[in-house]
């Protein structure tokens, strides 16, 4: 519950207001006052995990793509699927002659998992458009894709050669019937409409047992393409391409997680929230299929017990990683935030800077280099628990805490942290609060 410290010892002041209370009226004459300052370090917060159920992956101009069996929150697959979008030229000549056809993926340099193995990556045609619900599709979202990969790629992807671009060869059938209807100057390519009805689309898979790591991959302007390479013979041979890209709209990323084998194993769309106190004392938060964190201070209201009157002066909350939570191929999310739910689990408002209403928050992360004993994030919550206190359970409002959502569908990241009661102290969470506790006597 609470330890506390008398950091600044009662001290008699004399002082005049003019002003009621309900019980007694002060104003009138001049009023001793006791007041101490009291530093509680053992503040309960009761942590839970919750699971969202899915979020919009679309337009994101990011391909997620891997596999990688995650201790904490599962195993966790990424797939990504796109429409095409034709040739800025869709002139060819009648004469041509089809070379080969090659996809070119350029990773953007995110990365979940070990980078050190090989990732191998399948490519299928889709067999229906992409379907929409409202301008959106989902992490939960599915597209029907043929039986038979086109092709299957292995490749390497470090953060030191991340900047590179990887060629996966496609079937040459594929690139042939691509050619024939530029030839025939077909209406299947009079936009990209028409085009996506003929050429459905592609679909990126990692292999059924692979356990590499989930890789970004950038989608934006021509940083994927699709090449078809051709030549025609005039006078002598002339090498020519036709370059499709990436729909800036019509992708999306189905990012599934198995939590079977996890402590959050019971977690699912029946039991959305699983308290910290039947996961070892640990709480999770996770991009891709989305994790919160849900934080509640039960005794909060045992400050008013302190004395008459009283008011919090300062409460800053430390948040701590798992020690072995965060490894190479798995850093800790640079930034967090932070905010305000009913009991709906619906956002009311942000925890912002003090010193900026405008400005939220984002953990003031700190990591320990040295010894991994002290890294943590940072908020002060001081006006939050000031707003909450003396308010009864029912009409309390709570804190949930989550990876930033501009992440949220581009990159996997996780956090597994401690609360209160975890075993480990450099694991363990820990509310400060300064506490002002005052007296007044006639």
């Amino acid at each position: 519950m609470f330890r506390f410290r008398i950091i600044l010892f009662c001290i008699p002041i004399c002082f005049f207001v003019a002003c009621q209370n309900d019980n007694f009226t002060i104003g009138k004459d001049w009023i001793d006052v006791s007041t101490r300052m009291i530093k509680l370090d053992t503040c309960t917060v009761n942590l839970s995990t919750m699971w969202s159920d899915s979020i919009v992956t679309s337009g994101q101009n990011v391909a997620l793509i891997g596999q990688y069996n995650d201790p904490f929150v599962g195993k966790i697959m990424a797939s990504n699927y796109l429409e095409l979008s034709l040739p800025a030229s869709k002139e060819v000549d009648k004469y041509a002659i089809f070379d080969s056809v090659y996809i070119q993926l350029s990773p953007n340099g995110s990365y979940f998992g070990d980078t050190t193995l090989t990732q191998n990556i399948q490519v299928y045609r889709t067999t229906q458009v992409l379907l929409f619900n409202d301008g959106k599709m989902y992490n939960s979202s599915s597209t029907e894709v043929e039986d038979t990969p086109l092709a299957t790629a292995s490749f390497i992807v470090q953060p030191s050669n991340a900047h590179r671009t990887f060629d996966i060869r496609l079937p040459n059938y594929v690139g042939q019937e691509l050619l024939d209807v530029f030839i025939e100057n077909s209406t299947k390519i009079e936009n990209n409409e028409s085009f996506a009805s003929f050429f459905k689309g592609l679909a990126f898979f990692p292999k059924d047992n692979d356990q590499t790591a989930v890789i970004g991959y950038n989608l934006a302007d021509s940083a994927f393409k699709m090449i078809v390479y051709y030549h025609v013979t005039n006078d002598r041979k002339e090498d020519r391409q036709l370059i499709f890209t990436a729909s800036q709209i019509k992708q999306y990323n189905k990012i599934s997680t198995d939590r079977s084998q996890t402590l959050l194993k019971d977690l699912n769309n029946r039991n959305i929230e699983i308290p910290a106190s039947l996961t070892e004392n640990q709480a999770y938060a996770a991009t891709g299929a989305p994790l919160h964190i849900k934080l509640e201070f039960p005794y909060l209201n045992n400050l008013q017990e302190l004395g008459q009157y009283g008011r919090i002066e300062k409460g800053i909350l430390y948040i701590k990683p798992i020690r072995a939570s965060y490894i190479e191929g798995i850093p800790l999310p640079p930034e967090l935030n932070m905010y305000i739910i009913n009991e709906s689990e619906v956002a009311l408002s942000w925890i912002t800077d003090p010193s900026n209403q405008n400005s939220l928050q984002t953990g003031n992360l700190t990591i320990d280099y040295l010894y991994h004993e002290n890294t943590s994030y940072q908020f002060d919550i001081t006006n939050y628990l000031n707003s909450q206190l003396g308010l009864s359970n029912a009409r309390k409002l709570n804190l949930q805490l989550i990876i930033p959502t501009n992440d949220a569908a581009k990159t996997i990241k996780r956090l597994v942290i401690g609360d209160t009661n975890n075993d480990n102290e450099i694991n363990r969470m820990q509310l400060i609060i300064y506490y002002s506790s005052y007296h007044g006597n006639n």
